[in-house]
């Protein structure tokens, strides 16, 4: 907020004052905490351990030599990551995230991961 004299130095230079955006407003306790919805949408991934059997076979399935790095393990142009917690296997683009490898054993969750890599399959052909 401008005071009186500091809006009259502004119109006597003929600069337009600008608006705060809403992310730099301090927050009351009317308004949600933007950190809250901020802590909710940072994700933590993690890379897949290499020597799993379920990794060997996509990484023979591509024919490419998997890749770690600390958040994803890269084979050829598609970078596999775990986020713990997860329930399904997504890809978007190149980006496969599944949940955690002790959880894929279930049918259903392997049917989703293979799914996910013939999707990537029939993108990259």
């Amino acid at each position: 907020m401008l005071n009186s004299s500091q809006r009259q130095l502004l119109q006597l230079l003929s600069i337009q004052p600008l608006q705060l955006k809403a992310c730099f407003q301090p927050q009351t306790d009317m308004t949600p905490d933007a950190s809250a919805a901020d802590d909710s949408a940072e994700q933590i991934f993690v890379c897949p351990q290499v020597n799993h059997p379920l990794v060997q076979d996509l990484a023979a399935l591509l024919q490419h030599e998997p890749a770690a790095t600390p958040q994803a393990l890269q084979l050829g142009a598609l970078r596999w990551s775990i986020q713990p917690g997860s329930t399904e296997c997504t890809l978007s683009g190149q980006q496969l995230i599944s949940p955690e490898l002790s959880t894929l054993t279930s049918p259903v969750l392997k049917r989703q991961l293979w799914h996910c890599v013939s999707h990537y399959l029939d993108a990259n052909d």
